[in-house]
């Protein structure tokens, strides 16, 4: 499925943990941070989702979520662009048992929007 999010809007990714057997887990910590992979920019240094819990939800701003790097994005159509970014989780359950995962979205700007020239 691909996710995509107007330039210049926030968005949120829902998380939830379990267990081997499919019951929910509660972390010890989660972190997150969001990268443009095309060019291995960090957009977010890690942070911290507090208080951890077994289902979260996480806040990317709207700072992150703007085409930065023009020449980079994707050109879909006359007057539409479209950049990667990836969101990458890591939730730590003990010291030996941390998992990592990530979801990539994209950021849609279309020539009618004020930022996209």
């Amino acid at each position: 499925m691909t996710i995509s999010i107007v330039h210049g809007t926030a968005a949120y990714l829902r998380v939830a943990f379990k267990d081997k057997d499919g019951a929910p887990s509660i972390p010890l910590s989660v972190e997150y941070t969001v990268v443009a992979p095309k060019t291995g920019e960090t957009l977010l240094a890690w942070a911290a989702a507090t208080p951890p819990a077994a289902s979260m939800t996480l806040a990317i701003g709207s700072s992150v979520n703007s085409i930065a790097s023009l020449p980079l994005a994707t050109k879909l159509k006359a007057g539409e662009l479209r950049e990667l970014r990836r969101v990458v989780v890591r939730a730590v359950f003990d010291t030996n048992n941390e998992i990592q995962g990530y979801q990539d979205y994209y950021i849609t700007a279309v020539s009618g929007n004020k930022a996209v020239p």
